[in-house]
């Protein structure tokens, strides 16, 4: 049975943006390396967020365990996917607000080369 954490993760993927989900469904389709690491991972930090102010509240005894069920490869990745992009609230932004594009968008230009958000390009740093 799944506690708050699991809810908290569910329900930030459910939150996430559209536009999140069509980054990383082109991510994928992409075959770049770890796009459900980053995802996932990025669930993770924001479901543990979250979960930490539930945890807080009520005795230990009661909840259970509340970790996420992956790895720590997962947050590993997730983190280094924040530094790239430029920091936790511009890619929070990017995850619930629909924060990101790829530019420029001319052919000759991959998608996974030419992301951008906020004022940050970047290219997809896991080949």
């Amino acid at each position: 049975m799944g506690g708050a954490g699991s809810l908290a993760h569910e329900m930030a993927h459910a939150y996430s943006h559209e536009f999140w989900t069509l980054f990383i469904f082109t991510m994928a389709n992409r075959k770049m390396k770890d796009v459900n690491k980053v995802n996932e991972g990025l669930t993770i930090l924001i479901a543990d967020q979250v979960n930490q102010q539930f945890v807080n509240r009520h005795p230990r005894q009661i909840i259970g365990d509340t970790g996420s069920g992956y790895d720590k490869s997962f947050t590993d990745r997730a983190g280094e996917f924040v530094k790239v992009a430029g920091g936790r609230e511009r890619v929070f932004r990017a995850y619930f607000g629909g924060h990101l594009d790829f530019v420029p968008k001319k052919e000759g230009v991959n998608p996974e080369d030419a992301i951008v958000m906020g004022p940050r390009r970047f290219k997809w740093p896991f080949r």
